[in-house]
């Protein structure tokens, strides 16, 4: 699940600062908004898909549940 996802299911998010504000301040994390819509290859830092088999089992065991949170 990618950050958007999670986004998309909350029913509000609250924020003050921007990563602009952030970066101005010696905080810079543009790296977060700007990987992942790269290649692999692409990438400044190597990232690297483990256990998703098991993952996804935990997940979608997680998401079956009738008494889930929702967001």
């Amino acid at each position: 699940m990618s950050g958007g996802d999670l986004l998309g299911a909350a029913r509000k998010v609250s924020y003050a600062c921007t990563h602009h504000d952030a970066a101005e301040i010696g905080l810079d994390d543009n790296f977060i908004y700007e990987q992942p819509p790269l290649e692999m290859a692409q990438r400044s830092q190597p990232m690297e898909q483990v256990a998703r088999e098991t993952s996804f089992g935990l997940f979608r065991e997680s998401s079956d549940k009738p008494d889930k949170p929702v967001c």
